[in-house]
């Protein structure tokens, strides 16, 4: 640990670094004002670990010198221990304000000042794997796709599919309608067989597919209320609602569509062993809020209990995730 102790008196300096080599603080570096530490740390290519600065110096004070350390950018975080015979506790508030660590009085008791030195030591140390967990988070997330992080088995929204609700939005929708009956259209989209089929090709991102699915369904345009959710499983939910005749040709129209287009965009499908499904879920048309509110919560609850073999599980994710973070610590030390 390098520390860096700076004051007037030349007779404190010396006894400080008798006491704290016996204590194995051996790294020391000595200024005896203001200006000549400001020299010294310009001169160094890796800050200081720590600084003890006397308050009361002459020309620039020990406050002076602390505020402009604070302004340097790597010497922010930094632990710097402000030292002085005063009792005045303005100038203890002065020397927090300038951003001061910890305060000592003259004269020193060898244990606290140690104390003070190997706590200091800890927050360097603390601020130092924080820096270094960062930085392999960082790495991890730069060479990660944005769909890395996601698990195709549970509910997702993507904030760029116009419309698109997370499962629980979706749900509040219908809580939020006012008893009654509904003219309504809902319809359950299974790609289980897709999902299969993308496994075959691992250049294929099973998440990215989805993202393109559901901006497709973004661009379904109706007069009623249309609302769509992805639920987990290859799974989504859709519906169309509203108090007078619903147009479901349009929707199913609509779906239909996109499912076409799907397959002509990802060229690497086949029709055939990759098909992608739609299913009415309610068999009349005139629905109540609590009946819709049945049906989509069954749905939920059983793309919850189908999860797919062989697709990762959350905790396979996170170990994978975990394990890079570990891999790109030991790079970076």
């Amino acid at each position: 640990m390098r520390i860096l102790i700076v004051d007037d008196d030349r007779l404190f300096l010396e006894l400080v670094s008798v006491n704290l080599e016996k204590k194995g603080l051996a790294d020391l570096t000595f200024a005896v004002s203001a200006e000549d530490a400001l020299k010294v740390i310009d001169k160094q290519i890796v800050p200081f670990d720590c600084v003890l600065l006397d308050i009361v110096m002459p020309d620039i004070d020990g406050i002076e010198l602390c505020t402009n350390l604070r302004q340097r950018p790597e010497y922010r975080t930094t632990p710097i221990i402000m030292i002085t015979a005063s009792q005045s506790a303005k100038q203890m508030d002065c020397a927090f304000e300038a951003g001061a660590t910890d305060f000592l009085r003259k004269p020193l008791d060898d244990i606290d000042l140690t104390g003070r030195i190997h706590a200091a030591m800890l927050l360097v140390e603390a601020l130092r794997n924080e820096k270094k967990s960062r930085k392999a988070l960082q790495a991890v997330f730069d060479r990660s796709s944005q769909y890395d992080l996601i698990d195709p088995n549970k509910r997702t929204c993507f904030p760029d599919a116009e419309g698109m609700l997370d499962y629980f939005q979706f749900e509040n929708k219908i809580l939020q309608l006012v008893e009654g009956s509904y003219q309504a259209a809902l319809y359950r989209i299974d790609m289980t067989d897709v999902f299969r089929s993308l496994r075959r090709h691992p250049s294929q991102n099973l998440v990215a597919f989805l993202h393109m699915f559901s901006k497709e369904l973004g661009n379904i345009r109706l007069k009623k209320s249309f609302w769509y959710s992805y639920i987990g499983s290859g799974r989504f939910i859709c519906c169309v609602i509203g108090r007078l005749p619903v147009n479901a040709t349009s929707l199913d129209e609509q779906i239909d569509e996109i499912i076409h287009k799907t397959y002509q965009t990802a060229n690497y499908l086949s029709s055939d062993t990759s098909s992608i499904t739609k299913t009415s879920l309610n068999e009349q048309r005139i629905v109540s809020r609590s009946t819709l509110l049945g049906l989509i919560r069954s749905e939920f609850q059983s793309a919850r209990n189908s999860v797919l073999q062989g697709l990762p599980e959350v905790r396979m994710i996170e170990d994978n995730i975990f394990a890079q973070i570990s891999e790109a610590m030991t790079i970076n030390s």
